[in-house]
């Protein structure tokens, strides 16, 4: 599978499954611009591609601001000519108790801002280049989390949901115009954001990292590489029947709640 002359954007590009997702983009051919709020971390990851030879171009962005997503878009075509792709992956999790009680209004918008509405601002500029080529491919990253829910996650979870919501929604929009939208479902990764999460934990997370493995047929997390494999599938030409689809991408946790 190659993504030979294609040009994808790539939100959280900086670290974690957005990284992996930029790797897996360039290793296979694509011209590749990384959007992080990082200024660091970002230019560091597209300083690595480049050293290995591929095309890639860092672009800071606050993906909850409007003129910053047009600013990114127009940075992508502008230097490049066109947009095959854009996959949203910046996202963050709320600190606990993440309840309705409890949580606070700044913290929920925060996570809303950056889970769900950067997806909007993202699609809201990439689509109409999109529209003009009669092509390309969005790939949003929602979880398991918005199928069935956490409890203590009303914050994240809601956010995750809309991911998946919005996601069909712009493929139902957009189809006649040639785009395909969907969406990948993960449940637990290997990233930074799950080392800090765990490293929180009263005995550095040991006992919630084994149930988590213990709760994933595959009995491990996934790497942020396989995850950035399925967005890079499915911005394959491979994949130019598949629109509106949310892939599980979960080492078979969602099973047990799918057969129930």
């Amino acid at each position: 599978m190659t993504l030979d002359g294609k040009v994808a954007i790539v939100t959280g590009a900086g670290s974690g499954i957005g990284q992996g997702t930029a790797q897996v983009f360039a290793r296979r051919g694509a011209s590749v611009v990384a959007a992080d709020i990082d200024a660091g971390r970002g230019a560091a990851a597209v300083d690595q591609l480049k050293s290995e030879g591929h095309e890639a171009h860092f672009v800071k962005t606050d993906l909850t601001r409007i003129a910053e997503c047009e600013h990114l878009v127009q940075e992508a075509v502008a230097r490049y000519g066109k947009l095959d792709a854009l996959v949203n992956v910046a996202g963050v999790t709320p600190d606990p108790p993440d309840t309705v009680v409890d949580f606070a209004e700044p913290a929920w918008d925060k996570i809303q801002n950056i889970n769900l509405k950067s997806v909007f601002l993202t699609c809201k500029f990439a689509v109409p280049h999109m529209i003009k080529a009669r092509s390309g491919s969005i790939v949003n990253v929602s979880s398991t989390a918005g199928f069935y829910g956490r409890q203590g996650g009303a914050s994240y979870c809601s956010s995750k949901s809309g991911v998946l919501a919005l996601t069909r929604n712009i493929a139902l929009d957009y189809g006649k115009h040639g785009i395909r939208v969907n969406c990948i479902i993960p449940s637990f990764a290997d990233t930074p954001m799950m080392k800090r999460f765990l490293d929180a934990q009263p005995d550095g997370g040991k006992a919630m990292e084994l149930a988590f493995k213990a709760s994933i047929p595959l009995g491990r997390f996934a790497t942020a590489t396989e995850l950035g494999a399925a967005a890079a599938f499915l911005c394959s030409d491979e994949a130019s029947f598949i629109t509106g689809l949310p892939m599980l991408v979960d080492g078979g946790f969602f099973t047990p709640y799918a057969l129930d």
